[in-house]
């Protein structure tokens, strides 16, 4: 019989949030949170402040063995490392050093490029130079970090051949760094509906012996070039395709440690999304008792 993981959501410091997540907490439900590590400083030299009420909750789970980074900002798969780069870098040292964090982990693609700095990741074709820049990335942030470092498997791909290769490319980047993978479910399905793949199939070709981390979503449909695109924008409730990946991961990813519910801030703006949030909290809860 495998472990059950800790489940958890991610944090936001919007009052929505705050209201919607406020029972589950009393109640004691969240056993980890999520914190986008870089959310203060991902663009600046100076750090912003946060929410007393964030920083004492970061602070309890910190203390607790419980609180998970996740970086948005970074930008991997840049070819040159840009100052901006190494500030991150520096912040990221910093706030580790400021409170412990289990793991930290960011997104697998590219965003920074010259004086283009920020923007949604991208993919990169597979490259033994695109892989080398990978590890040389993840070993400079668990560096940084001092901490085991992850990486998410992308919700986009440059077509479809790329989409099925984004598993080797990864496992050759993990394996090498001596990473884990942070598995996203919804990014899985994504990519599938989006490229008219096999959810399942597309799942099966990611190292899911490398997750030690879940993120499971929901998201929106965009009309785009006369056809509806799935896009990866945390602003909805989980939907059942997702659901079923989501029950095959648990029961193949065997070093799994903790499952996120995931949404972006904003988002939570009335009794009834926060009403759906939690009943998919309950859900996740349910579906990752082991069987």
């Amino acid at each position: 019989m495998r472990t059950a993981p800790r489940i958890g959501i991610n944090v936001h410091t919007d009052a929505d949030f705050r209201e919607a997540a406020l029972p589950l907490f009393s109640d004691g439900l969240v056993d980890a949170i999520e914190w986008d590590i870089d959310e203060t400083w991902g663009f600046d030299d100076a750090p912003r402040a946060v929410p007393d009420w964030v920083d004492a909750l970061l602070d309890v789970y910190a203390d607790d063995g419980a609180l998970y980074g996740h970086g948005v900002w970074f930008s991997l798969l840049s070819a040159r490392l840009e100052p901006r780069q190494q500030r991150w870098l520096a912040h990221l040292a910093n706030e580790c050093t400021r409170r412990p964090y289990r793991h930290v982990s960011e997104h697998f693609g590219w965003l920074t490029a010259g004086a283009f700095s920020r923007n949604t990741n991208l993919p990169c074709p597979p490259s033994e130079t695109a892989v080398a820049i990978g590890v040389d990335r993840v070993g400079r942030l668990a560096e940084a970090a001092g901490t085991p470092f992850g990486l998410e498997n992308s919700s986009v791909a440059l077509g479809r051949v790329d989409a099925e290769q984004q598993g080797g490319f990864l496992a050759d980047v993990l394996g090498r760094a001596h990473a884990f993978l942070v598995l996203d479910v919804h990014n899985v399905w994504t990519q599938a509906v989006n490229l008219d793949l096999d959810a399942h199939a597309l799942l099966a070709t990611y190292p899911l012996d490398r997750v030690r981390e879940l993120h499971v979503s929901g998201g929106d449909w965009v009309h785009l070039c006369d056809r509806e695109v799935r896009t990866d924008s945390h602003d909805g409730d989980v939907p059942a395709p997702v659901w079923e990946l989501a029950h095959a991961a648990l029961a193949r990813c065997s070093s799994l440690e903790v499952v996120f519910l995931e949404r972006r801030p904003g988002t939570l703006d009335s009794d009834a999304a926060r009403k759906a949030w939690r009943a998919d909290f309950a859900r996740l809860r349910s579906l990752a008792e082991p069987s």
